[in-house]
């Protein structure tokens, strides 16, 4: 199996995935997924019932690709005791988390203890908001469908989850255009600007006095305010600990030092945890090798 495109599935994460309508897109950037003996036992322990007439959705995808070897049941070798005294016990997250402590592949796991868990030990993993995430980064699906989506699985969220992810998305908007502004592509643009006749004359005196052209002290201005804006996004984000240093670096358009200076210049104090949903939209990079 291809190392970079294994996913290890829990049974909450596949039923959402399926419920959103997601599994395509899944299957775009994971080609194998693994299913611990104890996710398949739990995902399907409806069929044991003879009588049962209608059978779900997401049973019928896990079939088809069960067939197809695209699902693959594994279990860990082994689970340390310390793994069993931190998540529940016979638990499709406890064979999951030690499947990926094994083999480093991730695991998609909507469950928050055990999602912590592995964040704390530095475990690969990510939900399901998570890759939608991901995939707005990805230009895949846009804001309105993420909403819409979550809607669907909106009663196993927290409205203090969704308050975050609502924080992210506009923060996550300033760093795909921070990624933009470091693009060597990135041509000068000719915008027609509208001044009044005391403020021109004013712009000319100074970029005179400069040594610039109007053109290049306007822009000079420009710049200059939008450095500022993009400082204070930074802050704010961070602040919040929705992002990083080296995310809020970025939509500052600073390198990390030079932030971490100006933390220390406005006394603002370090926050020593980093946001889940950044660690999980860096997981699903890390397990795809994308930087």
């Amino acid at each position: 199996m291809d190392n970079k495109s294994i996913a290890i599935i829990d049974t909450s994460f596949w039923i959402h995935l399926v419920k959103t309508d997601l599994l395509g897109l899944f299957l775009e950037y994971y080609s194998k997924m693994i299913f611990p003996v104890k996710v398949e036992e739990e995902l399907t322990f409806s069929e044991s019932f003879k009588s049962k007439v209608y059978i779900s959705k997401d049973i019928k995808e896990y079939r088809l690709l069960k067939e197809k070897n695209i699902i693959v049941i594994q279990d860990p070798k082994t689970i340390s005791k310390e793994f069993e005294s931190q998540v529940s016990k016979n638990s499709g997250e406890l064979f999951c988390i030690a499947l990926s402590k094994e083999t480093g592949y991730i695991s998609f796991i909507d469950n928050g203890r055990p999602y912590n868990f592995c964040k704390k030990n530095n475990i690969l993993v990510s939900n399901i908001i998570e890759f939608m995430l991901f995939l707005y980064t990805e230009n895949k699906i846009n804001k309105s469908e993420i909403f819409i989506k979550i809607n669907l699985i909106k009663r196993t969220i927290s409205n203090e989850y969704l308050k975050t992810i609502e924080n992210y998305l506009k923060t996550l908007k300033w760093l795909i255009m921070a990624k933009k502004t470091y693009d060597k592509k990135d041509r000068m643009n000719v915008k027609t600007l509208r001044l009044k006749d005391s403020l021109s004359s004013i712009v000319y005196s100074i970029a005179k006095e400069k040594n610039l052209t109007e053109s290049e002290y306007i822009r000079s201005l420009i710049e200059k305010d939008i450095s500022e804006y993009r400082f204070s996004k930074a802050i704010e984000s961070y602040k919040a600990n929705i992002v990083n240093i080296s995310a809020a670096s970025e939509i500052a358009g600073l390198s990390y030092r030079d932030f971490l200076e100006k933390l220390e210049v406005n006394n603002i104090p370090l926050n020593m945890d980093t946001a889940p949903i950044e660690y999980g939209l860096l997981s699903i990079k890390k397990s795809l090798k994308k930087k």
